[in-house]
């Protein structure tokens, strides 16, 4: 143990060496606050952190595709580092296998799933003992507006799925664990300012979808020249003050299951809500007058 973490909080960051979860650990430090920051590969943390910050933060290697038992020992190992875990942050994940579904196919889904849902669902359920036997604990999920902004040129099917599957564990692990004092958060980031890497777009197979491969290609080249994004540090700062209770969130009561951090991700939220709301109000009363009739005696 190389830091008293009893005055500190302790987080658990997957995906942590670059974008949202790389702002997040340095926001963590700055707030004073232990961290274990994690990644399929540790090179990627070389010279990223001052010597006033290495007792406070510990870096391990975590695949989040391993199996459940690999990522149980390494969640073990990471305990045991600084004594305890008081919040996890489900951040790793991927946006290859771009294209639509068709095309993609299952073997696609299958990979971005075992990334973005499976990985995230093993993660949590290796700290679940732990946060259980405190009676304590704070589980961040990343989700993504993907799920939701489903019309948008590019077609993200595969990772909009994998995200929604997110969303919906998410909710449901909140309802279940909640009687045990466990606290669980979805957060739907907007864009944010950070290192963009092309994804892994799929070949085209059918030529009726070339215009989405035309349409992916365009937003690639001009990804890095939107200015019109968010700080990632400022939305990673916003989540500390959540899990803290301090800052933006100081006067706020309770704790929120849903987090939006953007404005471009609050407008696609409210209009997905307001679409939902237009189907209901259009098609709902077709679905009414259903019930079993009861034969009359």
């Amino acid at each position: 143990m190389t830091s008293d973490p009893s005055k500190h909080l302790v987080w658990l960051v997957t995906g942590a060496s670059s974008g949202l979860g790389l702002a997040l650990v340095k926001c963590i430090l700055a707030r004073g606050d232990c961290v274990i920051a994690t990644a399929r590969t540790t090179y990627k943390f070389d010279g990223l952190f001052v010597n006033s910050d290495m007792g406070r933060i510990h870096i391990m290697a975590l695949d989040v595709t391993a199996s459940f038992k690999s990522i149980q020992q390494v969640i073990e190992s990471a305990i045991l580092h600084f004594g305890r875990v008081d919040v996890l942050v489900n951040n790793a994940g991927t946006t290859d296998q771009v294209g639509p579904g068709e095309e993609v196919g299952i073997d696609g889904f299958d990979r971005v799933t075992r990334t973005n849902f499976y990985g995230v669902v093993n993660c949590t359920n290796a700290i679940l003992p732990h946060m259980r036997a405190r009676k304590d604990g704070s589980i961040i999920f990343i989700g993504s507006r993907s799920a939701y902004a489903t019309e948008q040129p590019v077609s993200l099917s595969a990772y909009g799925a994998s995200k929604a599957a997110v969303h919906a564990y998410g909710e449901t692990l909140a309802a279940e664990v909640r009687p045990m004092n466990i606290r669980v958060s979805i957060v739907i980031p907007g864009t944010f300012k950070t290192a963009f890497t092309s994804p892994e777009v799929v070949s085209p197979k059918f030529t009726d979808y070339q215009y989405f491969h035309d349409i992916v290609a365009h937003v690639i080249r001009k990804k890095n020249e939107d200015l019109r994004v968010s700080d990632p540090e400022k939305g990673m700062s916003v989540l500390v003050d959540v899990v803290r209770g301090e800052g933006r969130a100081a006067r706020k009561e309770g704790w929120p299951l849903w987090l939006v951090l953007g404005e471009d991700a609050l407008a696609d939220l409210k209009k997905r809500a307001e679409t939902f709301l237009r189907s209901l109000n259009s098609w709902g009363d077709l679905g009414q007058g259903l019930t079993v009739e009861l034969p009359n005696l």
